[in-house]
């Protein structure tokens, strides 16, 4: 019957959330299961038991294995002590410790880096909140403008640089498409300075001021053959070397002898009663000699680019170039009409606009034949006259 109060008696101190102390030997107790052991784990009662109290770095003591038990930490004068033991739900209460970096992560570093315990600004994308910062360095645990191209959005800059981890418009030159930004400078598509910069541009292979072209005056020879027109600067179809006196031209080096060294002849630009025509005609320089219908002086800077010179040209303010080579090349206008003279003809010789600067008079022993107002026999190709200062006769 002692023995049976006894147990009683334990049982109910049990219930009450204690288990009675023993000293570090066994023999002190009245039966070993009943003591708690330096570091020792809580009570299997409804109730948690209490850890262990060791002077030296006490192990954390765990919960009840009853529903609601909440075992109470070991208290550690020195080392590691456990904290209270989290309650049991039905299961056994976990082993006492401290929240994940002390539950203290906020402000510009929200996340935990478990592995260190350390508050950082993230562990993943989802933790990167700034639009100029939207991706997660996992290395570094910092928040980036980037880690691959995907995190690029603007249009302007859709590649990721993985070493500085910014967006860029390049990474590489065949990355730039425009022809004024072919190189790839530090993620920027920059201006060339060199034809090589322009090896990514199409057809467009030669570096003028800045900006990738297809030919220069000066690199004409990438053309083939033909011309560069230095407006455009854009090889023609038109061969150098094939256009006569007072046909109409783009660039100098398609006039005959235009393409030597010492040009014989540039394509001039010219005026017609005072009015600008469009584009320019091949003119022979007077350097080199005049010889009629040509020998009413025209000054100048050629469409290439050549300064001021003195060309041999026609009576601008009395006829056009047309006209001119239509009496050179025996032009008929059969319909009478002084506009069927002095036009712009197709390949076929046809009009294909009202001609200007031009007569349809008798001419010699031809009658409907194109001509032109004269002041002299010299205004007139060789073998025509100029009677009474009227026209080429």
């Amino acid at each position: 019957m002692k023995n049976l109060a006894y147990g009683l008696g334990l049982t109910a101190f049990a219930l009450l959330g204690g288990v009675a102390s023993c000293s570090s030997t066994a023999s002190n107790c009245d039966a070993v299961s009943r003591c708690s052991p330096p570091g020792g784990t809580g009570g299997s009662t409804s109730a948690g038991g209490n850890g262990g109290t060791p002077s030296s770095g006490g192990a954390s003591g765990s919960g009840g294995t009853i529903s609601g038990g909440s075992g109470a930490g070991g208290s550690a004068v020195s080392g590691a002590g456990g904290a209270s033991g989290a309650a049991g739900a039905g299961a056994e209460a976990g082993a006492g410790g401290a929240l994940p970096c002390d539950g203290a992560c906020t402000g510009p570093k929200p996340a935990c880096d478990l592995a260190s315990n350390t508050c950082v600004e993230c562990i993943g994308k989802t933790d990167c909140k700034d639009a100029a910062k939207p991706a997660c360095d996992t290395t570094t645990n910092t928040c980036v403008e980037c880690t691959d191209k995907t995190d690029c959005t603007d249009i302007a800059k859709p590649l990721c640089d993985t070493t500085t981890e910014a967006c860029v418009a390049c990474l590489q030159q065949s990355d730039c498409k425009a022809a004024t930004a072919s190189k790839c400078d530090v993620g920027q598509c920059k201006p060339c300075t060199m034809d090589a910069e322009c090896s990514n541009i199409a057809g467009k292979g030669v570096c003028n001021a800045g900006t990738c072209v297809q030919c220069t005056i000066a690199k004409e020879a990438v053309c083939g053959g033909k011309s560069c027109n230095p407006k455009t600067l854009a090889c023609t179809t038109t061969s150098v070397g094939t256009v006569l006196a007072c046909e109409p031209c783009l660039a100098d080096s398609e006039c005959t002898g235009g393409n030597q060294p010492d040009p014989d002849a540039r394509c001039v630009p010219m005026k017609y009663v005072g009015v600008a025509r469009v584009g320019g005609f091949c003119l022979r320089r007077v350097s080199k000699t005049c010889a009629r219908p040509y020998n009413i002086i025209v000054n100048g800077t050629s469409l290439s680019g050549v300064p001021t010179e003195s060309y041999c040209g026609i009576d601008q303010d009395a006829t056009r170039c047309e006209a001119v080579l239509d009496l050179v090349n025996s032009q008929s206008c059969t319909d009478g009409k002084d506009t069927s003279c002095g036009c712009t003809r197709d390949k076929n010789g046809n009009c294909t606009d009202s001609g200007q600067g031009g007569l349809c008079r008798i001419v010699g022993p031809n009658a409907n034949q194109c001509t032109y107002a004269c002041g002299s026999a010299n205004q007139c190709p060789g073998g025509h006259t100029c009677p009474s200062s009227t026209y080429c006769f």
